[in-house]
């Protein structure tokens, strides 16, 4: 889902779910995403809103204030509600007909308006927001702002990475799940370790893959990947143990790591077999770094 999404709309998701956390919510919805938008002053998104005429401090105030009356849906898990994956859907119909071949945090305002049962629509609605003078206004956004990013630029991005692991950690560290995700983004924290250097020099687009696990595990339902458990920890530990002596060394970061990686099942596996980042892979450059 989340290949496309530019730099700045990927933040806006993030900042929808540190939205739904600071209200209480275990859920993120359109009203959650809107206020991720609104975060991105100086962005796309708010470039657009700008030009429709919607003052964004009112805009904020005016969520707030619906949201303190209503909760639209109750879930849990900090998933995407029904609604929320439906602006998402329609923001990429929205690119799809402006010919844009990105999904910017413009595409999702465009969703946000075109979902017109939500709060989020609702209030956007109150202020003037009309479909049609936004798909004009988000169709003067020139893409080129999204590609040809310099080293500087990548460099940012990479940062901006490393604050999402956190959070996403953060999240999932709280409600005990996800037991072969986190202890790999924990690894991939540490910048020069070596664990890091083997994943940006293996992987085919490093950043990518990162940013589809936090999706992918943000999107998962609670009952596909049960809570952390001591047998399955366990587990993990002795499939470390044999790794390390494979390589001939006493157990470290590099071990667990290629045991992370051997859980077929493990949703770390699906994302990041695509990208080219696997045990055998991991397991080969290691010993060819030992022998060189």
């Amino acid at each position: 889902m989340w290949q496309r999404f530019t730099e700045e709309a990927r933040k806006v998701v993030f900042h929808a779910q540190e939205q739904a956390q600071s209200c209480g919510d275990q859920f993120v919805g359109p009203e959650h995403l809107l206020l991720g938008i609104l975060k991105e002053r100086d962005g796309s998104a708010c470039n657009l809103l700008e030009k429709l005429n919607v003052p964004i401090d009112e805009l904020k105030s005016e969520v707030f204030k619906h949201m303190a009356l209503v909760k639209e849906y109750r879930g849990n898990d900090m998933t995407l509600t029904p609604r929320a994956k439906r602006v998402i859907d329609l923001a990429y119909s929205e690119a799809r007909n402006l010919k844009h071949d990105y999904i910017g945090a413009e595409h999702l305002v465009l969703g946000l308006i075109c979902e017109r049962d939500s709060l989020a629509a609702r209030v956007l609605a109150s202020f003037g927001a009309k479909l049609k003078e936004a798909r004009l206004a988000a169709a003067g956004i020139e893409a080129s702002q999204y590609q040809g990013e310099d080293t500087e630029k990548n460099q940012h991005h990479v940062r901006l990475h490393d604050l999402q692991r956190q959070a996403t950690s953060l999240l999932f560290a709280r409600q005990a799940r996800f037991e072969r995700e986190l202890p790999f983004l924990t690894l991939l924290g540490h910048a020069d370790g070596e664990v890091s250097r083997a994943f940006h020099e293996i992987a085919v687009e490093p950043v990518q893959a990162i940013a589809e696990l936090e999706a992918a595990m943000l999107s998962a339902p609670a009952e596909g990947w049960p809570a952390s458990s001591d047998a399955s920890l366990d587990l993990l530990l002795r499939i470390a143990t044999d790794c390390s002596a494979q390589l001939g060394e006493p157990i470290s970061s590099r071990s667990l790591l290629l045991a992370l990686l051997k859980d077929t099942d493990s949703l770390l596996v699906k994302v990041m077999s695509e990208h080219g980042f696997t045990a055998e892979a991991c397991r080969l450059r290691f010993m060819n770094r030992d022998q060189s």
